[in-house]
């Protein structure tokens, strides 16, 4: 938990004060749901068979296009201008994300489209200070009310869309079904940001803004949001929600000692059984509603390394591997005979894009995390310890077969991991601290 002293700079006075009574908090809605991925007018006009693969369309510029990221854009900056010397010091103290981004902005110097890397590294730079920002202003248990009040805003208008608006809020596919995508582009996306919002709802405090019941109502409606999407993503997603919860609620009663044998041990379970699950892949996938490959993603995953090879130390550029039929992008369009707009799988993605010095200073954030995560449980039980670290789990796992926001642009989740990793390093900081001058 933060010192009382970091909570007053913090701007934490009165722990008990609702979130929803700070005039900041609101302001935070518009670029928490614009980093989300959701509600604005793209969304409606891109719902088709093609919606997703915006790297293949040359679409006119539009006004909702071109303001609202000034927009955002603009309360972002004067939200983090206040507070810009602790947050540039934060940065200074978790080196690992500041490189990330200043390594996306050179690569405009090898893209093979730099204006692209440009635009979108400047963004990354401005969204890893935004997460400091969040970090520093909200102790962590607003932070997860402050997210749960977006979660409920984006509940509540994803389900009013796809049961009154479905020309609006249930996905139009090539494959024909028909899975509720509510105010994001494709319904993947909703699945993710709700398991994602979800998370927070285990591990808030019980506090009258979110009371027993409201807290059962939230997550029974987003688990039926999640469910009708008929995204494999998010059943996958949710299932390892649920796991990763009742993991923390056993371990909660196991003793200190107990909890450092007990942990890694799981964790090698859990590897074993994957391992012998691997000759049942087949069935497994057949199982979830897919075919082996994946509704093609092994076919994506092959051709990418392809293109991996090529420049596998410094990748293709930010933003910029995915121009169409342009470019190296078109290799893997033409071997796969579709519109392939993506990796679909995180590491793959950010590999292509900054190299494997992007993906190293990546797998060295996670290793850090996880690292920090168990040492901090041996000692504290803290709730929002365990929420940080199910952050982290959860973007790592469902990285798995989307990019799910890796050192992404405008986007939500990677701002939560920044804030997860940075928050499980300072706590572990803190008690090694502690233990040193006890």
């Amino acid at each position: 938990m933060k010192s009382v002293s970091a909570m007053a700079e913090n701007g934490v006075t009165n722990l008990e004060q609702p979130v929803s009574h700070l005039a900041a908090s609101w302001v935070l809605m518009i670029p928490l749901m614009y980093f989300s991925g959701g509600f604005w007018l793209r969304n409606f006009r891109d719902n088709n068979a093609l919606g997703g693969f915006s790297s293949l369309a040359n679409a006119p510029q539009t006004i909702d296009n071109a303001v609202t990221p000034i927009f955002v854009l603009a309360i972002v900056l004067a939200l983090i201008f206040p507070k810009i010397k602790s947050i540039v010091h934060d940065c200074g103290n978790h080196m690992i994300f500041a490189a990330l981004a200043a390594l996306a902005v050179l690569s405009c110097l090898w893209s093979q489209s730099p204006f692209s890397s440009l635009e979108y590294s400047l963004w990354l730079a401005v969204n890893t200070l935004f997460a400091f920002y969040l970090y520093r202003r909200f102790s962590p248990e607003r932070l997860i009310r402050l997210l749960l009040m977006l979660g409920w805003i984006c509940l509540f208008l994803s389900i009013v869309l796809a049961l009154f608006f479905p020309q609006y809020g249930v996905s139009k596919e090539f494959s024909g079904v028909k899975g509720w995508k509510g105010i994001y582009l494709q319904k993947n996306p909703c699945a993710e940001m709700t398991i994602i919002f979800l998370s927070g709802a285990f591990f808030a405090p019980a506090v009258p803004l979110l009371s027993k019941v409201s807290r059962v109502i939230y997550i029974g409606l987003s688990v039926f949001l999640i469910m009708m999407t008929q995204s494999v993503t998010g059943k996958v997603g949710l299932a390892c929600l649920l796991g990763y919860v009742i993991a923390m609620w056993m371990s909660k009663r196991l003793k200190s000692k107990d909890r450092i044998v007990v942990l890694p041990l799981g964790v090698a379970i859990i590897l074993v059984l994957i391992i012998a699950c691997n000759p049942y892949l087949r069935g497994i996938t057949y199982l979830l509603g897919k075919d082996p490959t994946i509704s093609g993603r092994t076919g994506i995953w092959k051709a990418a390394m392809a293109s991996v090879m090529k420049h596998p130390f410094i990748g293709y550029g930010y933003h910029a591997f995915w121009t169409g039929l342009q470019g190296e992008s078109a290799n893997v369009l033409l071997a796969n005979h579709w519109a392939v707009g993506g990796a679909h799988n995180g590491c793959l993605e950010l590999w292509l894009q900054l190299g494997a010095a992007g993906l190293g200073l990546f797998l060295y954030s996670v290793v850090r995390a996880f690292q920090n995560a168990v040492f901090c449980f041996r000692d504290e039980k803290s709730s929002h310890l365990a929420w940080y670290a199910c952050i982290v789990f959860l973007i790592t796992a469902m990285s798995i077969d989307e990019a799910m926001g890796i050192a992404a642009a405008n986007n939500l989740p990677w701002i939560m991991f920044i804030v997860a990793c940075v928050g499980l390093s300072e706590e572990a900081r803190r008690i090694r601290s502690e233990a040193h001058h006890g």
